[in-house]
């Protein structure tokens, strides 16, 4: 048998600019969770705004964005949270009562948070591909 040696030109500058990109992803992805997150709070305020009747404001400024968190498997989250005290009663609904605690009613949950979750179920893995597309094209590999 013939030892023949397969030379491949460039292969080095490919892993080079691989290795770069696998440095710039989790910044890229960092900003991308950023910016996905930060439109799903402006569309949430924006549906509370539309779905409730009295606006004093308090409920839409509790509406907030944890850090980004990555976990050691190279998986990252952010969190969207309420700090509002009664949040979960006009999201969820709740009983009213009188001043003896006698119930005179039930008052509907808006679902407002329900509801731009499943806006963003389709439209946020387009946000993600976009980022990724971004990247790529950044170093030239797509």
């Amino acid at each position: 048998m013939a030892n023949e040696d397969l030379e491949i030109s460039g292969a080095n500058e490919f892993a080079e600019e691989l290795e770069k990109m696998l440095q710039e992803q989790p910044k890229i992805c960092e900003k991308a969770l950023k910016s996905v997150g930060n439109k799903f709070r402006k569309r949430v305020r924006q549906v509370t705004k539309e779905s409730t009747e009295k606006i004093t404001g308090k409920l839409i400024r509790g509406y907030n964005l944890s850090k980004v968190s990555r976990n050691g498997f190279g998986d990252m989250d952010i969190d969207f949270y309420a700090t509002s005290p009664h949040f979960h009663l006009v999201e969820h609904g709740h009983v009213q009562k009188d001043k003896k605690g006698k119930e005179i009613g039930v008052v509907p949950g808006r679902l407002m948070v329900h509801q731009v979750r499943e806006e963003f179920k389709d439209t946020m893995p387009e946000e993600l591909q976009k980022a990724l597309d971004t990247l790529l094209k950044k170093e030239g590999l797509l």
